[in-house]
This record gives C-alpha cells, structure tokens and sequence, in this order.
C-alpha cells in the first residue's frame, strides 16, 4: 500500500514541476509512475481499485494542471 502512495505522490510532484518546467521529460515519467501505481494496486486489490486508482488519479491531475 505505501508503494502505491509512494508512486502517486511521485506522480503529483513530477506533474506540478512539469507545469513548471515544461520539456515532457517529467510528464512521462509521471504517467509511468501512475500505470505503475495502477497495476500494484490492480494485482493486489483487483482490477476494480486498480481501475479506480487510475481515474482517481487522472482527475486528481488534471485539477492539479487546472489549479
């Protein structure tokens, strides 16, 4: 559980200096760090949080860009 935090939360930071510091680079590794937390969470949890995971944490950066 704390991996998939752990990779949210690297995702959030990436995304939020990406919007900072536009190049692309950060952004991929961001969208990595969100499938990767997605997939953990999906062979742990199931399919359904591991789905959940990944649109919570697409809205959750979209807000984050928006802001």
């Amino acid at each position: 559980m704390s991996i998939i935090f752990g990779l949210l939360i690297a995702a959030f930071i990436l995304v939020f200096f990406e919007v900072i510091l536009p190049g692309g680079i950060l952004g991929i590794i961001a969208v990595i760090c969100v499938i990767s937390a997605s997939w953990i969470a999906g062979s742990d949890y199931g399919a359904g949080i591991g789905i959940l995971t990944l649109v919570g944490s697409a809205a959750a950066i979209a807000i984050l860009v928006f802001i």
